[in-house]
């Protein structure tokens, strides 16, 4: 059985270091390796193997759009970001 990922969002991210995590989020920018999420506060979302595009960062299972919703599952990291394990896509009107 796999090991439950509670949704939290960013003012839990401290009492979840170490965890694996689900949170929903609205994308508000993207650079390099990461994107910033709205979360009831702003999440750094750490991306691996990224192509960068002038609107949208592609990762190997993912891609992430400005202005869009995402549920993002990882594991939150000493700094308070989450280095991405997986997401879903829930588009621009929820």
């Amino acid at each position: 059985m796999d090991k439950p990922t509670p949704r939290i969002n960013a003012p839990r991210l401290e009492k979840n270091i170490g965890l694996s995590v689900r949170l929903v989020g609205k994308v508000k920018k993207l650079q390099h390796d990461t994107a910033i999420i709205d979360s009831l506060g702003d999440v750094t979302i750490r991306l691996t193997r990224v192509i960068p595009t002038s609107t949208q960062l592609t990762t190997k299972d993912s891609n992430f759009d400005i202005g869009k919703f995402y549920e993002i599952i990882g594991k939150v990291n000493a700094d308070l970001s989450i280095s991405i394990y997986a997401s879903t896509d829930f588009g621009s009107n929820i």
